[in-house]
């Protein structure tokens, strides 16, 4: 595809019509072509050399070696192609780099001193890369028009009511270090706004919320313990206590190691 300059105007010339392109986008593809171009010298000059025929059978390492050089070449050639602006144009090149360096194979073939068998292989493997490089575009995905804002919302993990518990333990311990809104009447902010946004946060219908907020409410504020929910609630604290620990928040650190302390030293 060639880019043409018309009354001050840059156009990619398609083949079924032209588009208008900025400044900014012919910049862009010149350097992707420029980088494309030089990659590609620099791959001929890491071309295996073709071995010169010898009275002792080359070993099997010999093969090894040269398997690994073509593997990585797949994977260089994929990577690549996978972030060219011009995938069509990118495929072109890279079969077109491969055939060059079957051709060189073939006129090698001609000299007696060099080793045909092992010529073969290479023109085999060469071939490997360019049925390669043809499947990429059945394994490229389908990317959505430019001009949409629409998405396909991610499934929502499911929410365990334990797991709900320790996630609104974590955002009540930063609202009361002022890293999470608060309900304030003089603001408009009311209790169900935060209800809302907590909801929101967690992925989570409001009403589903409120019972483990309850919950979550009695551990900071050491109400409703029991023989039966203490060692829920130390466990619980102990995670939450680890997880804190690898965060910047003094504060919280200590509020939970407090509510710990006092947890273990309770005997209902």
């Amino acid at each position: 595809m060639d880019i043409i300059q018309r009354e001050n105007k840059f156009f990619l010339q398609l083949a079924n019509g032209e588009l208008e392109l900025t400044e900014q986008q012919v910049k862009k593809r010149v350097e992707r072509g420029d980088k494309l171009h030089e990659y590609l010298q620099k791959l001929e000059q890491k071309e295996p050399e073709i071995p010169v025929r010898e009275a002792v059978p080359k070993s099997a390492q010999s093969f090894i070696t040269s398997g690994k050089y073509f593997d990585n070449l797949i994977q260089e050639f994929e990577e690549i192609y996978r972030l060219s602006e011009d995938k069509e144009d990118a495929e072109q090149k890279l079969i077109r780099f491969c055939k060059n360096a079957i051709n060189k194979l073939y006129t090698d073939r001609k000299n007696p001193r060099t080793d045909h068998v092992v010529i073969d292989y290479y023109i085999l493997s060469w071939s490997r890369v360019i049925s390669f490089i043809q499947s990429l575009a059945n394994k490229e995905p389908e990317e959505a028009p430019a001009n949409t804002l629409e998405t396909t919302p991610a499934s929502a993990p499911v929410m365990t009511p334990e797991n709900l518990v320790r996630q609104l333990l974590i955002l009540q311990l930063i609202q009361a270090d002022g890293l999470f809104p608060i309900s304030d009447a003089l603001q408009g902010v009311a209790h169900a706004d935060i209800l809302q946004l907590m909801s929101g946060v967690l992925g989570v219908s409001k009403d589903y919320i409120e019972e483990p907020l309850q919950q979550s409410s009695a551990i900071l504020l050491k109400r409703g313990i029991s023989k039966d929910n203490i060692a829920g609630r130390v466990a619980l604290l102990e995670e939450l206590d680890q997880y804190f620990e690898t965060l910047p928040y003094p504060n919280i650190i200590s509020r939970v190691k407090l509510l710990l302390k006092i947890y273990r030293e309770h005997n209902p």
